[in-house]
């Protein structure tokens, strides 16, 4: 209470501060000073592609958000009817993905008393319209909130082929095809169609543990996955062999060997030739829980975080274990 200046902070269970006038009680900022995700985890995180100081996040609280980060303020939010637990963009940052679904293991987020949400493995594309340009009719997976950027986020696609969270996911860097990795231990595949909206292509199959992490190579053609378990496999995303494990090349090389000129259009896998001076020169118990690669032309910066709560980052590949920048 600053009592000489007459105003009071106010903060509230919705993780929101407002500054009110002590003698009135109204808002003088005409909105939050601070907000974020109110309840549970946060999990879904991504930059835009296109704009360095844009980044979007979704979480169990229901909401998906668009940030400013230079500014630190909201611009866009949307609440959907089911916890979210992945988000992407496209390549021209226009639309979002998002993944939905509770993740009971292996970190509750609310108790073993958590229900199963009623669209675990469902999936949202949204899109950036101007605030004047969206119609108010109720639609099937989330309404509109507060923006401030004078735009909204619209649900143009919906889908559903699993019946576990999804817990990852990626456009392709020429935004015709969308991965969904589920807990169910598979890869979904989406492709964009000709007369709009979005139709299943292949599933992606042979995984032992749940999925968390999906990368796209830069053709688009390639798509590299990592699960639970350890596992790093490799699928066709587009033509004749769409969802076919990648096990060796036609001339019968190696898998690494017809590999090791592909270049990826992000980084978030933990294992692989890039990434394996994350890891360390010795095992001392850490894990990999993610990475990411910077998105300009170079892309010669990676940031990885581990189970000792660690942010690091390097320049990419890394292919020994010195740190980094």
């Amino acid at each position: 209470w600053d009592d000489s200046n007459h105003k009071i902070l106010v903060s509230f269970w919705s993780c929101e501060i407002y500054e009110v006038h002590d003698a009135e009680g109204y808002d003088l900022h005409d909105g939050p000073l601070v907000q974020g995700h109110h309840s549970h985890r946060a999990f879904g995180l991504a930059a835009n592609p296109t704009n360095p100081h844009e980044v979007a996040s979704c979480g169990e609280d229901r909401t998906v958000r668009i940030w400013n980060a230079e500014q630190c303020q909201l611009q866009s939010s949307v609440t959907l009817d089911t916890m979210a637990h992945c988000i992407c963009f496209d390549a021209n940052g226009e639309l979002l993905a998002v993944g939905l679904g509770y993740q009971k293991d292996p970190s509750p987020g609310f108790g073993h008393g958590a229900q199963p949400q009623r669209k675990d493995g469902a999936f949202l594309i949204l899109k950036r319209v101007p605030t004047g340009d969206r119609t108010d009719t109720y639609q099937e997976g989330g309404g509109f909130e507060n923006n401030e950027s004078g735009e909204s986020l619209i649900v143009v696609h919906e889908g559903r082929d699993s019946k576990e969270p999804i817990t990852c996911c990626a456009f392709s860097p020429d935004s015709k095809v969308l991965a969904m990795g589920s807990a169910d231990r598979n890869v979904y595949l989406y492709g964009k169609l000709n007369m709009g909206g979005w139709g299943p292509t292949a599933t992606c199959r042979g995984f032992v543990g749940l999925l968390t992490h999906v990368d796209f190579s830069l053709s688009s053609m390639l798509l590299q996955c990592c699960d639970s378990s350890g596992a790093l496999l490799f699928f066709e995303t587009q033509g004749n062999r769409v969802g076919e494990e990648v096990k060796k090349s036609s001339d019968g090389d190696s898998l690494w060997s017809s590999l090791k000129d592909t270049k990826w259009a992000a980084s978030s896998s933990v294992y692989g030739w890039g990434v394996q001076g994350c890891w360390g020169e010795f095992d001392d118990g850490t894990e990999l829980l993610c990475t990411s690669r910077t998105h300009d032309h170079t892309g010669n910066i990676l940031a990885s975080v581990d189970t000792f709560s660690r942010i690091r980052l390097w320049r990419y590949p890394v292919a020994t274990a010195s740190p980094a920048c």
